[in-house]
């Protein structure tokens, strides 16, 4: 008897509203846990009146909330310090709400709203999207400037919330690996943990840049690729193929003398 695939339900903007006013609420109890009332007011104030409002600055005011309230909180205690235990589920649930919310708002705004104004000049069309280089028939521009509702899927929805705690969990790991007071050859601790957010930073661009690098050359087309070896070839022989075209053209100018 063949097994039917399961099928997830259709997702909708109504699914990124909804996870937006669940990470609101989880910022909120983070901060009640850690007796940051001031500071989870702040983030609910500023969250709701971005979404009701649906500020395209959302994501910027968040992050300057969060930030402000964690100098101030700094400026009153002399100093910022670092956390004695690791993977305190308080000190996971803020930063995976307040991903969270700025993913799903920015992913809300590119559904609701436009992302490049309209132009207003008229141009030749013979289908939605697509231009004639020379056509009689003018009109608005037909070209989508904003996300399709019937592109969302729950697959997506998915490997969001996957996505959402692994970073977390990577950020808390790196955040105690900095906590700790490395100290090797009379280097101080702050200026070692700085050559480590240095390593850890380049290390990560270099190898997201070879895992996007090998991931695109595997989805290339025969064309694309023969391409990229032919200029990889032009690239490798270029010194050697201009020092012969020198040395040709020197000597059938040589030959025209004689």
């Amino acid at each position: 008897m063949a097994e039917t695939p399961i099928s997830l339900p259709k997702a909708t903007p109504l699914h990124y509203r909804l996870i937006c006013w669940a990470c609101l609420a989880g910022m909120f109890l983070a901060c009640f846990e850690q007796g940051q009332i001031f500071r989870g007011a702040l983030l609910i104030l500023v969250g709701m009146v971005s979404l009701l409002m649906a500020l395209r600055a959302a994501p910027g005011l968040m992050m300057f909330a969060l930030g402000a309230s964690i100098l101030a909180e700094a400026w009153a205690m002399r100093g910022l310090g670092f956390p004695r235990a690791a993977f305190d589920p308080a000190d996971l649930l803020l930063p995976i709400c307040m991903l969270g919310y700025i993913v799903s708002h920015l992913r809300l705004t590119a559904l609701t709203q436009q992302l490049f104004p309209d132009d207003p000049r008229p141009r030749p069309f013979d289908s939605p999207g697509r231009r004639l280089p020379e056509g009689d028939n003018e009109g608005p521009p037909s070209l989508p400037t904003k996300r399709g509702v019937e592109t969302l899927h729950a697959e997506e929805i998915v490997w969001f919330a996957i996505s959402l705690l692994l970073a977390t969990l990577a950020a808390q790991f790196a955040w105690t690996v900095l906590s700790t007071r490395w100290q090797y050859s009379g280097i101080t601790p702050r200026f070692f943990r700085l050559v480590i957010v240095a390593w850890i930073l380049a290390g990560s661009m270099l190898l997201v840049g070879a895992v996007l690098r090998m991931w695109r050359r595997r989805h290339m087309t025969r064309d694309e690729g023969l391409l990229l070896l032919q200029e990889e070839l032009w690239g490798d022989l270029q010194r050697d193929q201009s020092r012969i075209i020198r040395w040709r053209s020197w000597a059938k100018s040589r030959s025209n003398r004689k």
